[in-house]
């Protein structure tokens, strides 16, 4: 008689003879653990950076629906996040590499035991540890960042290096500072002019042309009036 009675009793059957249900179903699943303010350059505010952050990710990697993508954000980036990117797992921690800590505390998940390939999406080095524990539990782990952001101690431990292009200038920022702010590091100069600056040698204040001639008006209409009264009193005295 046959040992295979029931369509359950062929999955299984079936499943054992290729490595078993327990590996199959590891290697069904990826987890792809997405450091978005590294892709786009800086605090993830609109849903352009969002949008575009898909596309790249989708272009590399042919994301699937059976793949677990986790995105670690700053709180600023998860209105834009979480309205542009639903049915996604989001980690959200604030402060100076906020992000960074969200997401390697989901790489320390006992991941190896529920999937056997792992997508680092970040150049940060900060990932070079978790990546070797990876490597060496037979996870095969994979960087995608942009050229020239990947850090020598992650390529050095990673199983592959995939690159995204660079964004383009509307959907990249100024590198985040500390609370996830994007604003820019340069100061921002006025062209009101500093009336107590001093000028530099060989050059004349802004205006000074303008004021000279002021003066000059100024001193004519005086000697005008002064000559005038002069006239009036010899003719006075004439009189």
């Amino acid at each position: 008689m046959n040992s295979i009675n029931t369509p359950l009793d062929a999955y299984l059957a079936h499943h054992t003879r290729n490595g078993g249900h327990r590996g199959i179903a590891r290697r069904a699943r990826r987890l792809v653990a997405v450091d978005i303010e590294n892709l786009v350059g800086g605090a993830c505010r609109h849903q352009r950076q969002v949008e575009w952050a898909k596309s790249a990710l989708n272009g590399a990697l042919s994301l699937e629906p059976h793949d677990q993508v986790v995105v670690g954000l700053s709180h600023i980036g998860l209105l834009a996040v979480g309205c542009s990117w639903p049915r996604i797992r989001y980690v959200v921690r604030s402060g100076p590499d906020g992000a960074d800590l969200a997401l390697l505390d989901v790489l320390a998940e006992n991941i190896s035991a529920r999937f056997d390939r792992v997508v680092i999406a970040s150049g940060d080095g900060a990932f070079a540890t978790a990546a070797r524990a990876l490597a060496s539990a037979g996870v095969e782990t994979t960087i995608l960042a942009r050229p020239g952001t990947v850090a020598r101690s992650l390529r050095a431990v990673a199983s592959n290096v995939l690159y995204v292009p660079a964004p383009p200038p509307e959907v990249e920022v100024a590198p985040s500072q500390p609370g996830g702010d994007s604003r820019p590091k340069e100061p921002v100069t006025l062209d009101t002019p500093d009336r107590h600056a001093t000028p530099r040698a060989g050059t004349a204040p802004q205006g000074s042309e303008e004021r000279r001639r002021n003066c000059r008006s100024r001193r004519g209409s005086h000697r005008r009036s002064r000559h005038a009264v002069t006239d009036r009193r010899r003719r006075s005295s004439a009189a």
